[in-house]
């Protein structure tokens, strides 16, 4: 750009002297007519111009008339000859400047071309030194900038969670007021609008003490002391724990939304806490929004791949969804995370029986029973899947195994009076 811009400059400049050196030839002429005396010196062959860059340039061509032109001239300078009037003298001089022009012009365009397909790198090499002091200053720079987008980050988590303090401020709840007061002291210490409300809940909280030190912060008598990585860890712990349970409040009054919001926050202070994420998918689903419930849950599997629970929570959402096949799946992984709950195998008992499936049914039942012997309940079942199976005698034994357990065990008492007709429910013991 700065190569162009001077070969602009100086092509200017040499059109204004060119046609300076017209006018003044000229004038010289006449005044070789006119003066007594002051006769033509002998000319000379004039040198033809060379650019000031030393790029390559082609001669112009020229034509035959100029050619004959140029010839004439210099035979009359040659003999000292005087020019018969100043017209001749000035389209000499012209016929020379435009020759020149040419030459010029193709020389420029030979150099603007010469920068065109090869540009010049005039920037120096760096030496050993210098290219060390530039990677360290990159590396500088690379952490300042980080630093900067680190500090604007924890100054809008500051504001996010001084809001929020505001909202429960206009709740009259203290508890959570404080909590996320203190989690924008933890982001951003030096934020006196939050030391202030500070100090109003630390009054609604009957901790003057705590009040005194916020209000002298406020004034500028003192400098808040930042967190250290324990302190901090603690703060986000206790504040999950408190937003997990206000939600899990709000989630028994079925309000789901506010539960949701609550989750969310608790995830904000412990985004691998896989016991609030399951919570929130169950939020999710609850509203009817199975997408993200499935996808939460998926998370909560990433965060903890142990929680059968979960496996069995996303199983009944499932199959309330209608997806029945999947939901086995999910209580099969349940079953094998957890193989000693008998609640999960009954679980996949009932699932199974609502697929017509008896025969898994009735297998996963009595791994229930061996798990929970003493359930009434699940004996009188597994003695129902039996007679639907047409396996009498089994299910007699369940029957009697539920009703030596609990005698008011109805069903169980039904279904013997089927099979046994002439026996009276409780005269054998099983």
């Amino acid at each position: 750009m700065l190569m162009t811009e001077r070969m602009t400059a100086v092509k200017a400049n040499m059109k204004i002297s060119r046609a300076l050196s017209v006018a003044v030839s000229a004038a010289l002429l006449a005044v070789s007519l006119t003066v007594p005396g002051f006769a033509a010196e002998p000319e000379t062959t004039p040198a033809k111009y060379t650019p000031l860059k030393s790029a390559p340039s082609k001669a112009a061509p020229s034509t035959s008339a100029s050619s004959a032109s140029e010839k004439e001239a210099e035979s009359q300078a040659s003999t000292g000859t005087k020019f018969s009037t100043v017209r001749k003298a000035v389209d000499y001089v012209t016929s020379k400047t435009g020759t020149a022009n040419a030459a010029d012009k193709t020389t420029a365009a030979d150099a603007g071309k010469t920068t065109t397909e090869a540009t010049v790198d005039l920037t120096p090499a760096m030496t050993a030194e210098q290219a060390t002091a530039a990677a360290a200053y990159a590396v500088r720079e690379a952490k300042r900038q980080a630093a900067t987008m680190q500090a604007e980050a924890l100054h809008n988590e500051a504001l996010d969670h001084y809001e929020l303090a505001r909202v429960y401020l206009g709740q009259w709840n203290a508890e959570m007021a404080e909590i996320e007061l203190q989690a924008a002291v933890m982001c951003e210490p030096g934020i006196k609008a939050v030391h202030r409300d500070y100090v109003f809940v630390a009054l609604m909280r009957a901790n003057i003490m705590k009040a005194i030190a916020e209000a002298m912060m406020v004034v500028g008598l003192g400098e808040p002391i930042p967190l250290d990585d324990a302190q901090k860890e603690k703060l986000k712990e206790s504040a999950c724990k408190a937003h997990y349970i206000k939600g899990i409040a709000a989630a028994r009054e079925t309000k789901w939304k506010d539960a949701i919001t609550e989750f969310q926050w608790a995830l904000s202070y412990q985004p691998n806490n896989a016991r609030v994420s399951r919570s929130m998918a169950f939020a999710y689903a609850s509203l009817g929004d199975f997408n993200k419930a499935e996808k939460e849950y998926a998370a909560s599997f990433a965060m903890d791949p142990s929680d059968a629970f979960a496996h069995a929570d996303l199983a009944f959402l499932l199959e309330k969804a209608g997806n029945t096949n999947k939901a086995m799946e999910q209580l099969e992984e349940a079953v094998k995370l957890q193989p000693n709950v008998a609640a999960l195998h009954v679980d996949l008992a009932w699932l199974a029986e609502s697929k017509g499936d008896l025969n898994r049914a009735s297998a996963e039942f009595e791994e229930a029973v061996k798990l929970s012997p003493k359930h009434a309940a699940l004996w009188t079942h597994l003695g129902k899947l039996f007679a639907r199976q047409g396996l009498s005698d089994r299910a007699i034994d369940a029957y009697k195994a539920a009703l030596d357990l609990d005698p008011e065990q109805q069903d169980a008492e039904q279904g013997l009076h089927l099979l046994e007709p002439a026996t009276k429910p409780n005269a054998n013991k099983a």
